[in-house]
């Protein structure tokens, strides 16, 4: 792209800016121009010649129709009225620096060379769409705004090509309605500029569907999931174009390019509905990797939904993935309202005993048991045990599933008679069903584990903890949340037990790797570290365990807050150290 401000006249910019880059003799009277296009058409591929500020398109009409001549694609504008010569666009945004460079030449207010930083934020803010930016610039210097303030007001604009603002071009508003004819002409010009006739139709497809998710980016391995391809053959086509930019083996959609997209070729509803279903298939905990950097994909799940072009019955299956993540990620409240209305879509979509109906009733009940909410949680648990049981049969794994989460409920509660017989009638179908090393079989041996240790029945719950430990490190890995839940539970009975110096370098363990994979305000993580400062507390590190208490004790309070059983625990036993460092001030 070239990009030149014709404001002092477009045959000495051409002359002094464009002629002597390209190494053109202007000595050479009417013949330089002719020369110009020469070079221009040498090039390998076409580019863009943006002739910014043209004063009068009629005064230069001789150059203009000299330069139609060139293979490349020309776009001029003027403060005024923007003329376009060319229906395509397909160029890569400029660099970084070229936009800092440009938004510091429209702005002209001295030198500017120690806020480029801040420059950046609002080029970026602008999504690097070089006349959205430059005319910001440009009226922030003619109406002698500072950066600080046009920094406020452009981070806090949405962005969107309908919100261009110039001296005699008042903000447009949205959709088709304009306030005056430039508005209108502007907003159309820009709609000319881009033309999607000449791309294939699978990359067609690509673009449509990346249009509707964050604009970010996105890496090689994960585009070829999303659209089931072996190679990155249709991106790599689509950089090369202009379409998409690229960086080795990261791709970049420009949200200009984004915008007109989805507003000049719409996404088929069936198109778009296949996409989601894939995509969810691939939203899961188990399938990003370590649940921490799953983050990114809450954000296209959300604009899947935001598209409001699901079916019923895929918003259902999206809503409870992004549940699922959510939940995974210790955001209980945000995927409660995702459950709830799941449920009900559910229900009324598909019938209140639907294999996905119960699926959705037993992931909501899992959620209430989380957050402390345990009538609801044991409403929802028999509701689903007894429909499974009634429809799915007494063997199925979902029906054991629902057996073993309520017998998990009854012990929560102190309902131990309830509990025992639910967990060992799950471990024995599920062991000769499924198999013993199967993860439910293991899930429930591990259970069953914990309510023995309730039960003050050690001699039973530490061979079934070391077995469950031993084959979870072997076939799930070391750090997998469900290995550390199992090395968690281990170093409790060690302490229960008296083996102190056991159970203190499990837990040490257990937290270096949940604060790894988890993050520092995981459930699982704050546990763990309620854990590890109630076993300092008998050992006399004070210091160590009020610090872990403390810490825990904000993060749940942020994570589950005040009413959680999880941070009434932790509050006790900080309560609990706090009044033991009052009586011995020497401790502190």
């Amino acid at each position: 792209m070239v990009w030149l401000n014709a404001q002092s006249g477009l045959e000495q910019e051409l002359k002094s800016a464009v002629a002597s880059y390209f190494n053109v003799d202007v000595s050479d009277g009417a013949q330089w121009l002719s020369q110009l296009v020469n070079r221009f058409n040498q090039s390998t591929s076409p580019s863009v010649l943006f002739i910014d500020n043209l004063d009068s398109e009629q005064d230069n009409q001789a150059i203009l129709n000299t330069l139609r001549r060139t293979k490349w694609h020309i776009v001029a504008t003027s403060r005024h009225k923007p003329t376009g010569f060319e229906t395509t666009i397909p160029v890569k945004p400029l660099s970084y620096g070229e936009c800092i460079d440009l938004f510091i030449y429209h702005y002209d207010q001295g030198d500017l060379d120690d806020e480029r930083t801040q420059i950046g934020r609002i080029v970026e803010y602008c999504g690097r769409h070089t006349l959205l930016f430059t005319l910001w610039a440009k009226v922030a210097a003619s109406e002698g705004i500072e950066l600080d303030e046009l920094e406020t007001v452009v981070g806090n604009s949405e962005f969107d090509l309908s919100g261009l603002s110039d001296e005699p071009v008042e903000a447009l508003h949205s959709g088709t309605e304009f306030a005056d004819r430039r508005q209108f002409q502007i907003h159309q010009h820009l709609s000319r500029l881009f033309d999607f006739s000449d791309v294939a139709a699978d990359e067609l497809d690509i673009l449509r569907i990346l249009a509707v998710l964050p604009s970010e980016q996105y890496k090689g391995d994960w585009l070829r999931q999303w659209f089931n391809v072996t190679r990155n053959k249709p991106f790599i086509s689509l950089a090369k174009q202009g379409w998409l930019e690229r960086d080795g083996n990261v791709f970049f959609l420009h949200p200009a390019i984004a915008y007109m997209v989805k507003e000049k070729v719409l996404l088929n509803h069936k198109q778009f509905a296949d996409f989601a279903t894939e995509l969810a298939d691939f939203v899961t905990p188990e399938l990003t990797g370590h649940w921490i950097e799953s983050a990114p994909w809450l954000a296209h799940l959300n604009a899947l939904l935001d598209e409001k072009m699901l079916p019923e019955v895929l918003q259902c299956k999206v809503q409870g993935r992004l549940g699922c993540v959510l939940e995974s990620q210790g955001n209980y409240w945000d995927a409660l309202s995702l459950y709830e209305e799941t449920l009900a879509v559910s229900e009324r979509v598909l019938g209140p005993e639907h294999l996905d109906t119960l699926t959705s009733k037993n992931n909501l009940a899992s959620l209430y048991e989380s957050i402390g909410d345990y009538d609801q949680a044991l409403h929802l648990y028999k509701e689903t045990l007894a429909s499974r049981e009634r429809t799915l049969g007494f063997e199925h794994p979902d029906t054991l599933t629902s057996k073993n989460n309520l017998a998990h409920l009854y012990k929560s509660i102190g309902r131990y008679e309830q509990a025992l017989p639910l967990y060992e009638e799950a471990l024995a179908v599920r062991a000769s069903v499924l198999g013993p090393e199967h993860p439910d079989t293991l899930s429930t041996k591990n259970n069953l584990a914990v309510l023995y240790r309730s039960m003050g029945q050690y001699e039973f719950a530490l061979p079934l903890y070391e077995k469950t430990l031993a084959v979870r490190e072997r076939v799930l890995g070391p750090e997998h949340p469900d290995t550390l839940s199992t090395k968690n539970n281990l170093a409790s009975l060690y302490e229960s037990m008296g083996n102190y110096e056991q159970a203190l370098s499990l837990h040490e363990e257990t937290l270096a790797a949940r604060e790894r994979v988890l993050g520092p305000e995981h459930p699982d993580t704050l546990s763990s570290k309620n854990n590890m400062a109630y076993h300092y507390t008998p050992l006399g590190k004070y210091k160590e365990a009020l610090s872990l208490f403390e810490e825990a004790f904000v993060g749940s309070m942020k994570a589950l807050g005040e009413d959680h059983p999880t941070t009434q625990t932790i509050k006790g036993n900080l309560d609990t150290l706090k009044a033991i460092l009052s009586n011995d001030p020497s401790q502190k």
